[in-house]
């Protein structure tokens, strides 16, 4: 498929920020939030051109530069995650000792949230999955 010149959508508009923080607000209410995300970014990563291999953009037609939209409201989530189960809610705070990268979820079961890095190849090598 031959990819635009740009992207298919405009971030960092104010409708943009109000979508995403609505539905970081609806999330962070689940129990299940942890696997929600994890199941949110599965497949959203660079190809060797630097576009989004999700097969969702090429199905709507919106191919995206990674990191697409999925990607960076995922990012949110988790940033999010973190500051509302760290040691002082609302303060951002480092990944948790012994277990870096990984949130527990209600059930106690432990959800690894850290963006991958995929090594070696051609590409856009940062934080995909």
């Amino acid at each position: 498929m031959t990819r635009p010149d740009g992207p298919a959508t405009t971030h960092g508009t104010a409708t943009t920020h109000t979508a995403f923080t609505s539905f970081v607000d609806g999330l962070l209410t689940r129990p299940d939030r942890a696997r929600v995300v994890v199941a949110l970014d599965r497949g959203h990563e660079a190809d060797g051109d630097g576009w989004c291999r999700h097969p969702v953009h090429d199905v709507t037609g919106q191919p995206e530069r990674y990191p697409c939209t999925t990607s960076r409201l995922v990012e949110v989530i988790r940033r999010s995650i973190r500051e509302l189960t760290g040691p002082r809610a609302g303060v951002p705070t480092p990944l948790p000792t012994g277990a870096p990268g990984r949130e527990e979820t209600e059930d106690g079961a432990a959800e690894d949230l850290r963006p991958r890095v995929r090594r070696g190849g051609t590409g856009d090598a940062r934080g995909v999955r």
